[in-house]
């Protein structure tokens, strides 16, 4: 039986339709963003609010990881050696949004989580590239998002923190999967909240796949480039 790959995410309608599938999705992001409407202040993101937490839990991973089984093995090995990479976006995200600045940050009034908007932008952009950024890209998602609905000097700002907090999300939520009894540093289900089931299926992949350069190829390309680059 062939390895798992991960699932190429399903066609947006920029796609269907011929267009660029980038500024596409910001347009479609941006009207979805002024249906929903903002609001002045957003809630505290799960991750952000326990990001002290996640030190805690990146030593409590890595020593499950030293007692992973097999099928567990490939996700293990490349934890242990890409630790540090996920210390750094920790720090990372800690420098680039400090209290005073997230609360400049207006949240979507969207089923009442309040998030940032921010967040859910650079979220789109992850599903828009199919978990692939380029500064090219985000720079033409943004600048397109911004035809409709500007974005505030904070928000631009925020966005490239944003992406390691979804890209830190992920992670968790596919390494809870495959060693449950490490308890998540912030509750999984509100994490992650509505996103779109092509990154839920990311996380997930993280988790399930037993090939070992096949699980190393998704990580390094959909996570390692955001949750470690420079800002």
């Amino acid at each position: 039986m062939p390895p798992a790959t991960p699932r190429r995410p399903s066609l947006i309608m920029a796609d269907i339709e011929g267009t660029d599938p980038i500024s596409g999705a910001a347009d479609e992001t941006a009207t979805r963003h002024q249906l929903t409407g903002l609001i002045g202040r957003s809630a505290p993101l799960p991750i952000w609010a326990h990001l002290d937490a996640m030190k805690d839990w990146l030593a409590r991973a890595r020593q499950a990881a030293t007692q992973a089984d097999q099928r567990g093995s490939a996700a293990a090995e490349w934890l242990l050696d890409n630790d540090y990479q996920i210390q750094r976006a920790i720090l990372q995200i800690g420098e680039g949004l400090p209290k005073a600045f997230y609360a400049k940050l207006p949240g979507l009034a969207e089923d009442g989580l309040r998030r940032p908007r921010a967040h859910q932008v650079a979220q789109s952009l992850l599903l828009a590239s199919h978990l692939q950024v380029s500064l090219s890209s985000a720079v033409e998602f943004v600048v397109r998002y911004q035809n409709k609905m500007p974005l505030s000097i904070a928000e631009t700002w925020a966005i490239p923190t944003m992406l390691r907090i979804v890209c830190l999300e992920m992670i968790v939520t596919g390494f809870t999967q495959l060693f449950p009894q490490v308890a998540p540093p912030f509750a999984l289900t509100n994490a992650m909240g509505k996103a779109p089931e092509e990154i839920r299926s990311a996380a997930h992949y993280i988790s399930t796949s037993n090939d070992k350069d096949g699980i190393a190829a998704a990580i390094d390309a959909f996570l390692l480039p955001l949750v470690g680059g420079s800002s």
